[in-house]
């Protein structure tokens, strides 16, 4: 049976979720597509405790927890709706008001979210951020650019009062999500309208679901200088190795990828994908992606073949002027080569590059530095 994407919209308060929701209610089914959607859990469970927050470490963990479970209950119970949906030949998406990764952002110690789940053996927090969604709409706050519109006021379930405590919210919960593979922020630009943040972030759901293809736009660049991590802020980094299958072509390719939390290689963190890369012009292609077992994983390069070497590198995700870049690292006879990467919404987008990084040279495009091509040199 296929799968059905689900797609988490987060970010903090007063960003617009709420309409985003309404307008996607209507957007999807003109595209073809049954939505289904799930709840905000935390609103919920404060309703019912009539407002009532809890009082310190402890009380706060609990709350958490059971926020956690009644998302992960709700967002369970969406998809078994969705897959009934796909039985009755329709194309369900189920669209998620936050994702069980939001929950981080909201304890004193962001790792006691890890604690939490540390006794589960039905999730993880890596599968949680990394696999879980097939896209993360990160919507910022009114707080950041649109400040005179942020208020608390007709919504009973937020309690960030001012500019400042909004804007921590908001950068707590982007770094909860640091490092999963498809994240778009949808700022509030100078001279754009909140309904022209809508349509970006309908623009950015519609992409995720491949409407009308699923074309990935990227553009590419050469670090010319060594990088400290320390002049990136907040990141996260992932170790990447992947294999590129004996049936490829330069105008199909096809590769297996395994991705490990830095530092953590045992097989157990690791998430295992199959991608295809079609017709590649110019940064822009067809890129159907889907999350493989580790034995799908073998079978494929056991029964495919293999060419070329494998290539690694250590992936660093990192958030420059609400652009969510992939800094690159190149491993073994790669060593010391360094590009820079950043997913767009449309080929023409304009890109801020961040000048801490010194001379980088644009290879959008350059066959002669795709990952294929590394792979497949002498």
């Amino acid at each position: 049976m296929s799968r059905v994407p689900i797609i988490a919209l987060t970010g903090g308060p007063c960003g617009g979720k709420t309409t985003l929701l309404q307008r996607l209610a209507k957007l999807l089914p003109k595209n073809g597509i049954s939505p289904l959607f799930v709840p905000e859990a935390a609103s919920e469970i404060i309703i019912e405790a009539g407002g009532q927050l809890p009082k310190n470490r402890e009380e706060n963990f609990r709350f958490q927890e059971k926020i956690f479970n009644r998302s992960l209950a709700n967002e369970r119970a969406q998809l078994y709706e969705a897959q009934q949906l796909l039985l009755e030949g329709k194309n369900p998406v189920v669209i998620c008001d936050r994702g069980v990764m939001d929950g981080k952002a909201y304890f004193a110690d962001p790792s006691d979210f890890g604690h939490m789940l540390r006794f589960r053996s039905d999730v993880q927090e890596i599968a949680c951020r990394d696999i879980q969604y097939d896209g993360v709409i990160h919507l910022r706050t009114a707080a950041y650019g649109a400040e005179e519109h942020y208020s608390c006021e007709d919504h009973e379930t937020r309690y960030e009062n001012s500019i400042e405590s909004a804007q921590k919210r908001d950068d707590r919960i982007l770094q909860a999500w640091m490092g999963t593979p498809h994240l778009s922020i949808v700022p509030n630009r100078p001279g754009q309208t909140f309904d022209g943040k809508m349509d970006r972030a309908g623009q950015e759901v519609l992409r995720i679901l491949g409407m009308p293809v699923p074309m990935e736009h990227e553009r590419r660049w050469l670090v010319k200088q060594p990088v400290s991590m320390n002049t990136l802020g907040f990141c996260e980094d992932v170790l990447i190795t992947q294999r590129y299958l004996a049936t490829s072509t330069e105008r199909h390719v096809r590769r297996v990828r395994s991705r490990y939390p830095k530092y953590r290689t045992d097989p157990r963190y690791a998430h295992y994908y199959l991608t295809e890369k079609i017709g590649s012009s110019g940064g822009s292609c067809q890129e159907p992606e889907k999350v493989i077992f580790i034995n799908e994983h073998e079978q494929l390069i056991k029964n495919e073949g293999v060419v070329g070497s494998p290539v690694s590198k250590i992936r660093t995700y990192f958030v420059y002027q609400d652009q969510y870049f992939e800094l690159d690292l190149f491993q073994d006879k790669h060593e010391g080569l360094q590009i820079l990467e950043l997913e767009l919404l449309s080929p023409d987008e304009p890109v801020d590059l961040p000048d801490f990084l010194g001379e980088l040279i644009e290879i959008t495009g350059d066959k002669s530095y795709s990952n294929y091509a590394l792979a497949t040199a002498a």
